[in-house]
């Protein structure tokens, strides 16, 4: 969790006792109760912050195909992401040959790359210590 995130918690909890000790009308359990949806609140707008989510590309077209023994790799025309992507300005993925479902994913990919189709991918969000030069993508839609 981002620190700015860490900070914005412990000043709502610190508003939110505050208010709760200085309220003298309300009883205990509907103290307890209101602390309770609070944290609950809280918890809810902070799990998406915490959570490692499997991002998807803008849709693009393959400008470019490379089959090789780690799998096939691609890059993209209209999507760049420097975050995931070290090489080729953003542009290089990669459908690892290690994927269960590889013969299916390369041959379609090699298919919407013939036919000039659009993409959208789904990047594997197991990466994202630090940007590698082909993150491997997951699963991904072909457009008309």
């Amino acid at each position: 969790m981002h620190k700015n995130s860490t900070d914005h918690v412990a000043f709502l909890l610190t508003m939110q006792n505050n208010f709760v000790n200085h309220d003298s009308t309300l009883s205990h359990s509907e103290k307890s109760e209101m602390m309770m949806k609070k944290l609950l609140y809280i918890m809810m707008v902070m799990t998406p912050l915490m959570t490692k989510a499997d991002p998807w590309s803008t849709p693009t077209r393959i400008q470019w195909l490379y089959p090789t023994n780690k799998g096939l790799v691609f890059g993209t025309q209209d999507y760049a992401n420097q975050t995931f992507s070290s090489c080729d300005a953003g542009k290089r993925f990669i459908i690892p040959r290690t994927h269960d479902n590889y013969a299916v994913m390369s041959s379609t990919m090699i298919a919407a790359f013939m036919a000039d189709k659009k993409i959208k991918m789904n990047i594997d969000g197991e990466q994202f210590n630090q940007p590698v030069c082909e993150p491997s993508i997951n699963r991904f839609l072909v457009f008309k």
